[in-house]
């Protein structure tokens, strides 16, 4: 059925790959091995704030909010064929003045230091973007233009996670989305990571698969505020398909849970691997 949900999807090439650390992390930054929705929501946020010309923060939180309340799910595949090179931790040399007490803070001896700091290399891997967003919420946030605003902000997107995480995005497309909860007897198929809740089971099976917990990135996250980050939201499991042991992307087959829906733009993508999975509360809410 068609339930006023569309579907903007991005297909880029990243330049070299990307840094992306947790939020509670300081001077030791390990990598997380893919972007969470809130580091695409982020991406989406900054195309749409250059259209838009709109503050990086507004009352004491994130612009990406706004984009929050619209995207109700961020979902990352790699394309078939693609892997990622491996997940690493460089030795940089890192401002410690955060972290100073302020006695040291005018030392020059003592205001940089050497940390590993993680990195995901993926050289020219074609990645795409699944947003799931809310249209009601789009045009009341973009107006009656919003599908052209959407597109236009997705095609200036510039960078996954930090500035040096460059990218150029070769396609973007935004197609009304249809639902399909759990019917018995079907297998619905998908590229990108999902909510590992939302699965009753698929091939291949998680435990084969990348299998990484991302923080909350609804509008009422902590992550978006600037004076709440002592307050972390719990985590969301989620499963890619890509095999955890060499890195290399695939397409998985699933039966939805009783938590869980599907959407694509037409009933062939279920099985074409274009499908997202989603927790059905996300677009109840």
């Amino acid at each position: 059925m068609n339930s006023g949900w569309s579907l903007l999807r991005v297909e880029l090439t990243l330049t070299w790959g990307f840094s992306i650390r947790a939020p509670e992390t300081s001077a030791a930054q390990p990598a997380l091995p893919l972007p969470p929705p809130s580091t695409l929501i982020g991406m989406l946020a900054r195309g749409l704030a250059s259209v838009g010309d709109w503050p990086e923060l507004t009352d004491g939180a994130s612009s990406a909010i706004r984009v929050a309340r619209i995207v109700r799910s961020a979902h990352l595949g790699l394309l078939p064929g693609q892997r990622l090179s491996g997940i690493w931790s460089d030795l940089s040399r890192v401002s410690a003045t955060p972290y100073l007490r302020p006695e040291h803070r005018l030392r020059p001896e003592m205001r940089f230091g050497v940390h590993a700091v993680g990195r995901v290399y993926a050289p020219d891997c074609r990645m795409k973007i699944c947003y799931v967003i809310h249209n009601d919420s789009a045009r009341d946030l973009l107006g009656n233009r919003w599908q052209e605003n959407l597109c236009q902000g997705a095609f200036v997107m510039r960078a996954i996670g930090s500035k040096e995480g460059l990218l150029s995005v070769r396609k973007v497309g935004l197609e009304a989305a249809i639902i399909a909860e759990n019917q018995e007897g079907q297998a619905l198929s998908s590229i990108y990571y999902f909510p590992s809740a939302a699965v009753a089971r698929c091939v291949p099976s998680p435990e084969e698969l990348l299998q990484v917990s991302f923080w909350s990135f609804d509008e009422r996250s902590p992550h978006w505020y600037a004076t709440r980050r002592e307050a972390h939201s719990e985590g969301i499991l989620y499963c890619a398909p890509i095999y955890s042991l060499d890195l290399v992307s695939t397409k998985v087959k699933a039966r939805l849970s009783d938590e869980g829906a599907a959407l694509a733009c037409s009933s062939e993508e279920f099985e074409e691997g274009e499908s997202v999975f989603v927790l059905k509360r996300w677009l109840s809410s």
